[in-house]
């Protein structure tokens, strides 16, 4: 049952230095109200560091969580509590992350949290986060055995780097929870401060999958963000004084439905994939000689064509002369793409991030001023006005 009435808007989402974003700047807009150029998280071209809605509710005494299948440390989370012009500095990311405390930290990444992953300081900063208070969690089943009523602070970074794609996660058994999990998590810790809370929410992987051309793998993450949406729904239809907002930071690769010249989509053919083109690419170039029976293992249906194109040159081969496969992983990687998108009449167009606008929903008090075409810079302003929040001006630091 959908609680209330959902409005929405059309929303633009240009940084300052191109009408194409990255993360960074969107993340900077969506948290802080700023455009940035791209590359930069919450620190503007000459130098002033925003304060963002995570900042906004700390010091107004709420909560704040972040959650992502991405690394804590990547844009999107990175821009609820972090201040750097290089979106890469993701190891100072994580010194951030445990300085701001926030009270849920859900994800993955934890290779820029440990001395044997990505740092070289020695710093073991999930021991120290645990030492400042922090429960902390490594696969679905701790998480699921957390005594919310009783905890305070959690942590969970549950793969070294991004988090499985929810297709991998699913069909391989992996121990990973899954987002809409993480969410109801999320909620009953903060759920505990009367003062109530922010939380930022992101299926980062989505982004990854459309930049791989992996049509069954951005739905299966799409639906995964679809049941963490439900389980926000139902804790706002009891909680009606909650405001949850929904959108992206942008599109990725412009993904269409129609193919080449037809006027159709054939969603059910993907029906049968279970594998994303990440891991399947991976079993190829482990076992190049097998690639067709691979391929047609994880479900994907190729045509002579297909197969005679993966012939051309080596499967496992990661660049090849005269083509650009874009982020494709592998020549296989390229191929199977395309007969996915053939099975399924979808496209894909760059393998970049696209201008196109996005739509953010929402519901709950506040929601009626996401309408009409806005700016992603407006988000934090209603949500801070919705919530009672103050965000301060950016400053030199």
């Amino acid at each position: 049952a959908m609680p209330g009435i959902v409005d929405n808007a059309v929303t633009r989402t240009h940084s300052a230095d191109s009408m194409v974003t990255d993360s960074a700047a969107a993340g900077t807009a969506i948290h802080s109200g700023y455009k940035t150029d791209n590359g930069a998280i919450n620190v503007l071209p000459d130098g002033a560091c925003t304060y963002t809605l995570g900042q906004a509710a700390q010091a107004a005494g709420k909560s704040v969580g972040v959650l992502s299948t991405a690394r804590m440390t990547h844009a999107t989370p990175a821009s609820v509590y972090g201040h750097d012009a290089d979106r890469d500095a993701e190891n100072l990311f994580a010194e951030q992350m445990a300085e701001f405390m926030p009270e849920v930290a859900l994800g993955g990444g934890a290779r820029h949290f440990l001395p044997d992953g990505k740092r070289d300081d020695g710093r073991d900063i999930i021991a120290e986060m645990v030492d400042a208070g922090y429960t902390n969690v490594t696969d679905a089943a701790e998480l699921a055995a957390v005594d919310t009523e009783n905890t305070d602070h959690l942590l969970g970074l549950f793969t070294s780097s991004h988090m499985s794609y929810e297709i991998d996660r699913v069909n391989e058994a992996k121990s990973e929870p899954s987002l809409a999990e993480m969410t109801a998590a999320a909620l009953a810790v903060l759920d505990n401060d009367p003062d109530g809370f922010f939380v930022s929410i992101e299926s980062g992987r989505i982004d990854h999958a459309c930049h791989d051309h992996d049509i069954a793998g951005s739905i299966w993450d799409t639906l995964a963000f679809d049941e963490a949406v439900q389980v926000a729904l139902d804790y706002q239809a009891e909680h009606p004084d909650v405001l949850v907002v929904t959108t992206a930071d942008h599109e990725t690769a412009g993904m269409s439905l129609g193919h080449g010249t037809e006027y159709y989509t054939t969603f059910p053919a993907l029906e049968n994939v279970t594998c994303s083109l990440a891991s399947l690419s991976g079993m190829i170039s482990d076992d190049p000689g097998n690639a067709v029976a691979l391929a047609e293992g994880c479900g994907l249906v190729l045509t002579e064509d297909h197969v005679a194109m993966l012939g051309e040159h080596p499967p496992e081969a990661e660049e090849v002369e005269g083509i650009d496969i874009g982020y494709a992983y592998t020549w296989a990687h390229y191929v199977l793409a395309l007969a996915e998108a053939e099975m399924a009449g979808i496209e894909f167009g760059p393998w970049a991030h696209t201008g196109l606008p996005v739509i953010t929903y929402a519901v709950g008090p506040g929601a009626e001023m996401f309408n009409g075409s806005i700016d992603n810079t407006d988000l934090p302003n209603y949500v801070a006005d919705s919530i009672g929040v103050t965000l301060e001006a950016p400053a030199i630091p």
